[in-house]
């Protein structure tokens, strides 16, 4: 239950963000993103999202907010289980699991390839 509602915490964070992402695949940008928040990172972690300025302020501080959830909760796992590619779009699922909340909880992330690069511009779970 606690997972849930830390992964509802995230996704509600990410779903107000939006930045530009690098790596070679959609998947890279994700787990990217989520590593460095994991360090406490965020201003790294913002840059794998599409921004609009006038939402930057307020994402900054959620992804503070996310980043310290995450922190707390030692032994987070991360696993890719589905990345789809259809041109410049594609969709990448992330399951997430703790040593010490039992459970799992999966994420849904769309993204959108800009200049190539991808660029996290949606998700849910």
């Amino acid at each position: 239950m606690r997972l849930k509602a830390f992964s509802s915490g995230v996704i509600i964070s990410l779903a107000i963000i939006c930045s530009s992402c690098g790596g070679n695949k959609p998947s890279d940008s994700v787990m990217k993103s989520f590593r460095a928040l994991e360090q406490g990172k965020v201003e790294e972690a913002m840059t794998e999202y599409s921004v609009s300025p006038f939402a930057e302020y307020g994402v900054r501080m959620k992804m503070s907010q996310v980043s310290a959830a995450i922190r707390s909760m030692e032994g987070i796992k991360y696993n890719v289980t589905k990345e789809e590619i259809s041109g410049d779009m594609a969709n990448v699922t992330i399951e997430m699991s703790s040593d010490k909340v039992p459970g799992r909880s999966t994420i849904s992330f769309k993204l959108l390839k800009e200049k190539e690069l991808w660029k996290i511009v949606d998700y849910s779970s």
